[in-house]
């Protein structure tokens, strides 16, 4: 959960007297705040089951260039994501389909 506070003009020490509140992160003696645009970009993440989704929209059967490693640009198309960030990829290699199995950070889908 996140709050929305000034820490130099607010009161931010009963926040942790709040029923249901453990404690708020702290950095020495003062709450820790987030990076700017952190909390936008996880509402822009969360999908209508109110959960985040990481993907990237990253979808089975999507093209897809491979940022990195030894396929890096190369072309492919999504077989597979599984929910831990792994994904299959299905690369065009002589005249054949070869399958490489990365992290789906290395990958963005393309139009």
């Amino acid at each position: 959960m996140f709050i929305a506070l000034d820490v130099a003009l607010q009161r931010w020490r009963s926040v942790n007297g709040t029923f249901g509140v453990r404690s708020l992160i702290m950095q020495g003696e003062r709450p820790l705040p987030v990076p700017s645009g952190l909390v936008e970009r996880f509402i822009a993440l969360t999908g209508k089951d109110g959960l985040l989704d990481f993907s990237g929209g990253l979808t089975a059967g999507a093209s897809v260039r491979i940022l990195s490693g030894p396929f890096a640009e190369m072309i492919g198309r999504l077989d597979r994501l599984d929910p831990v960030g792994r994904a299959r990829v299905l690369v065009a290699i002589m005249s054949g389909e070869i399958p490489v199995d990365m992290d789906s950070k290395e990958l963005v889908a393309i139009a």
